[in-house]
């Protein structure tokens, strides 16, 4: 029996002998006070669906007309009732004394929300006509629903949208697509092959670490996912990146880039194990171990840069010099004399004198059907940069909370190194031979000419002004074109940061011999170049007390075999950052103390006067 054949209030069969009676129908287009109409009236809204009868019986049909007049003498007892209450209320409010009526309290407004929303109500009816090509159906679309259908006919977008979320029924079914969205977007990323940048941890990746290439990634392979996060984080940057690594590793703990970013912050910062222990589990770090392991190999990869200077050094110093270069000519041609006795020239060579391939090219001495010779210029290739390397101690006190014989305070020595490349390239100067030889040298060349009498005037002039803007108060308006800073051939060049590569840490005492013939053995080692005439000389650059403790063990390896045994391919010299450093903390241990801002002439009295003096 299909679904149609029984009323849809009572569900008593209509079909009686095969036909069916005393029915009538609910949604009938034809009739405009049709049974759905009545029953919307009563506050009963029926939905036409296949799983429903769209029929009703006779008696039920009857119960509803009888309603209908109820409901309207119901209707009609209450007016009066409300008529009557106001009259006798009126008549009773005059025998007062006339006074202002007390104003009554303003009802608070209903907080709107989606679930307590409420379709507004529609005095227009909205149809749609299905049109299958031989017959046309046509649907009356409910009061609910009626406004997103006309907005949708009419691309309204916005509209139909805005009540969308108003009818939960939709919205319940709305809610499992988004979900659907929002998983096929995660899928997505959670794919190795799209090259998601939380994919990328590897050491030599965690380098070009960027958040915002990472919310570029986000916003390219989740657009929907990314407008959610963003929406909720008002589009702030960290957060957007936070949250979407958080949600990610929760499915996939492999996304975990953010993760080891994270990482190198708590590590700098000194946090304990029990931070990365609580931390982890919450999916923002990764575990200790983890975390350690990632420092060494991003350590390893910081020493890749270096490496590849060196080699680029090498293959440089590795290049024939020019009189090698001359040499090699030389022998070609006396080879290429040769050829007149050996060679049977073509027919094309005939006429060509023997001596004239040197000066042809390489293509056409192969269409003639003679080899290229091997005297050909080397490739040209730019001048690799060169580099120094700077080591200093590393010391802390470690104090323990409960000594024993075993754990005691331990006072800890090591050595941190990195590589600094040198702004000015220095390849260009021989090391090998003089400018002149000594026998045809002038001596009077080196008395100083017009020229270099000239160039101390201009340099003499500037110190000058720098005195007289200084100590002369007369002139200390003119302190603003003063030149500070002598311009010479490389003052551009100075005037850039330098380039540094950290190398890590070395587990060796500077102060004790061994460690240190250990640390200089390893720095000559990996780090100095070698050439064809034996060790490319870098230099090691340090405090004064590591310069000298240098020196004294260079020496004292002064009678090894070769260059590598007397450590020559070190060349060591003081920086001068580490005095300035120095002399600040005796400043700071004989003028600053606590609470000295009243005595002249310390550093907090001083910080004060600076202060309160003008600003220009």
């Amino acid at each position: 029996m299909s679904v149609n054949d029984s009323c849809r209030l009572c569900s008593s069969n209509l079909r009686i002998r095969g036909t069916i009676v005393s029915s009538k129908l609910i949604f009938d287009s034809k009739d405009t006070n049709n049974v759905y109409t009545q029953l919307s009236k009563l506050g009963l809204v029926i939905i036409n669906t296949p799983l429903r009868s769209f029929r009703i019986c006779r008696k039920c049909y009857a119960v509803i007309a009888r309603l209908l007049h109820d409901t309207d003498t119901f209707q009609k007892w209450k007016n009066e009732e409300t008529m009557d209450t106001c009259q006798g209320e009126y008549d009773r409010n005059t025998e007062k004394r006339d006074r202002d009526p007390t104003p009554s309290k303003t009802p608070r407004a209903i907080k709107k929300s989606r679930k307590s929303a409420e379709i507004p109500s529609r005095s227009s009816v909205t149809e749609v006509v299905i049109n299958y090509g031989i017959t046309k159906n046509t649907l009356t679309c409910q009061s609910d629903i009626a406004g997103i259908v006309e907005s949708l006919a009419k691309r309204n977008f916005t509209r139909a949208a805005r009540l969308i979320s108003r009818h939960r029924q939709v919205m319940d079914h709305l809610q499992d697509s988004v979900l659907d969205l929002v998983e096929a977007d995660c899928v997505t990323l959670c794919k190795q092959q799209n090259h998601f940048m939380l994919w990328r941890s590897s050491g030599i990746d965690l380098q070009s670490f960027s958040l915002q290439e990472l919310q570029d990634d986000l916003k390219r392979l989740s657009p929907f996912l990314f407008s959610i996060i963003s929406k909720i984080t008002k589009e702030s940057l960290p957060h957007i990146c936070a949250a979407a690594s958080v949600a990610l590793r929760g499915r996939e703990p492999r996304l975990s880039a953010l993760s080891y970013y994270i990482n190198s912050v708590l590590l700098y910062g000194g946090a304990k194990k029990a931070v990365f222990q609580r931390l982890a589990k919450l999916g923002i770090s990764t575990t200790h171990s983890n975390a350690v392991g990632k420092q060494k190999e991003l350590a390893y990869y910081c020493m890749l840069p270096v490496k590849s200077l060196k080699r680029d050094l090498e293959s440089f110093l590795n290049q024939p010099s020019t009189d090698e270069q001359d040499r090699t000519i030389q022998r070609s041609l006396e080879d290429m004399s040769l050829l007149e006795t050996t060679v049977q020239p073509s027919k094309e060579v005939d006429a060509i004198d023997v001596f004239t391939f040197s000066t042809l090219s390489e293509q056409d001495m192969a269409d003639l059907g003679v080899a290229a010779l091997s005297a050909s210029a080397p490739p040209t290739s730019s001048t690799p940069h060169t580099y120094s390397i700077i080591f200093d101690n590393l010391d802390f006190y470690i104090q323990t909370h409960h000594q024993s014989t075993s754990q005691t305070n331990k006072s800890i020595h090591w050595i941190n190194h990195m590589c600094v490349i040198n702004r000015v390239n220095s390849l260009h100067l021989d090391n090998l031979k003089p400018a002149n030889s000594l026998i045809d040298y002038d001596l009077g060349n080196s008395l100083p000419g017009p020229d270099t009498q000239a160039c101390m005037r201009r340099e003499f002039v500037v110190l000058g002004s720098r005195i007289l803007t200084t100590y002369l108060d007369l002139f200390k308006t003119l302190s603003d074109v003063v030149v500070h800073h002598i311009p010479h051939q490389f003052s551009e060049d100075m005037a850039q940061p330098s380039t540094h590569y950290p190398l890590g840490l070395l587990f060796k005492d500077e102060t004790k011999t061994a460690d240190l013939v250990d640390v200089l053995q390893h720095l000559q080692k990996e780090y100095v170049p070698r050439c064809p005439d034996g060790l490319e000389k870098i230099l090691i650059g340090g405090d004064r007390l590591t310069e000298g403790n240098c020196r004294n063990i260079q020496l004292a390896f002064a009678d090894g075999e070769t260059e590598e045994n007397r450590l020559e391919g070190l060349v060591f010299k003081f920086e001068d950052w580490h005095a300035i450093r120095n002399l600040f903390e005796i400043y700071h241990q004989i003028f600053f103390k606590e609470g000295s801002a009243k005595d002249h002439g310390t550093i907090l009295a001083n910080m004060n006067l600076l202060r309160s003096l003008p600003q220009r």
